[in-house]
């Protein structure tokens, strides 16, 4: 890696504007996906990479200055309190997801001087140069992305049935390229958050909305470009792999991801920042653990006996992020789903 140079922009380079959103949990992490872009950038001159970390209160003053201390020749990094462009009462959570998902939808708003912009989740490491999916054309579309690689039978319900969407264009918002102007003429951040306001039971709520709002007007990316690393099964070694993305509650620096496959490609980057130790330390799990926690994966038996208690779980669990009606209607679908397995697709 080069030493670090200035933070002054190269003259009459082209700008790549590039962002990621986090908090202080996830922060370490975001180092890591930043710590990846760093590698891979192009060392000539002509172009200049300009990161952007989108935040709000729940980020520490040490976070930004780890992060505004990054000073390359041609990369340098801005933190941007956005806490104020969006209401978190209009906002509502998922699963591992944060509400700091739906700060890629502020983008174009706050960098409305660019032409284009790439959004990236923090939870991915990049193996190009993001010059790359920068130079490619949108045409008359608002984004491009990567369609969903979730190859699960209730994923694909819950698209069709709830979302009324096509499954084969219904795209990951880890990775997106952003088409500014076409974003702020047409309004797609008040569009998506009025979706957000009418449809209260979303699974991926940001990644839901994108797709209602914009499903005639996204570019399908190569799969490539956002490799979802939830879809292991499907997944090869030797293919070509520009962003993987660590999709799913099993993450690599984690004890339930640590060892699984392409997990390596994570602790490679994390092994130049300073967290690596701290990280390392986390993701250690025993060798009998590891093998208890992959069979209780694979007990399909078992799962299948323990559906009412999860049920129930995600009922109580999450009724007080999102409401008693919402929670209600969760299980509904739940048990519409288990219909729609044993009578038939129906």
């Amino acid at each position: 890696m080069d030493k670090a140079l200035s933070k002054k922009e190269t003259i009459g380079a082209k700008i790549i504007p590039i962002v990621l959103c986090t908090d202080h949990a996830y922060s370490k992490y975001a180092l890591v996906a930043l710590q990846s872009i760093i590698e891979n950038r192009s060392l000539k001159g002509d172009v200049h990479y300009k990161v952007f970390i989108f935040h709000d209160e729940e980020i520490l003053a040490e976070d930004i200055k780890m992060f505004e201390d990054i000073k390359y020749d041609n990369l340098d990094v801005e933190c941007k309190d956005v806490s104020s462009l969006i209401s978190k009462n209009q906002l509502y959570t998922r699963a591992h997801y944060s509400k700091q998902m739906f700060y890629r939808w502020l983008i174009p708003q706050v960098l409305n001087e660019y032409s284009k912009a790439i959004y990236l989740d923090c939870d991915l490491v990049v193996n190009v140069d993001l010059k790359q999916l920068f130079d490619i054309e949108l045409g008359e579309n608002v984004i491009a992305a990567v369609k969903d690689s979730i190859q699960k039978d209730r994923v694909h319900y819950y698209i069709e049935k709830d979302l009324k969407l096509n499954k084969d264009f219904y795209i990951n918002s880890g990775v997106l390229l952003i088409d500014i102007k076409k974003f702020n003429e047409e309004n797609i951040k008040d569009k998506c958050l009025e979706m957000l306001r009418k449809h209260s039971v979303f699974a991926c709520p940001d990644q839901d909305a994108l797709n209602i709002v914009l499903k005639d007007r996204i570019l399908i990316l190569d799969g490539c470009w956002n490799v979802q690393w939830s879809n292991l099964e499907n997944m090869k070694t030797d293919m070509d792999i520009k962003i993987l993305h660590f999709t799913s509650n099993v993450k690599p620096w984690n004890p339930s991801g640590a060892n699984l496959i392409l997990a390596d490609w994570f602790w490679k980057y994390a092994k130049l920042t300073s967290f690596y130790e701290n990280l390392l330390q986390k993701s250690k799990l025993s060798k009998k653990k590891q093998k208890k926690a992959k069979n209780i994966r694979k007990n399909r038996f078992l799962r299948i006996i323990t559906l009412p208690f999860r049920i129930l779980k995600k009922f109580f669990l999450g009724w007080k992020d999102v409401g008693f009606k919402n929670s209600l209607h969760e299980i509904c679908f739940e048990i519409r789903y288990i219909f729609h397995r044993i009578f038939g697709k129906k």
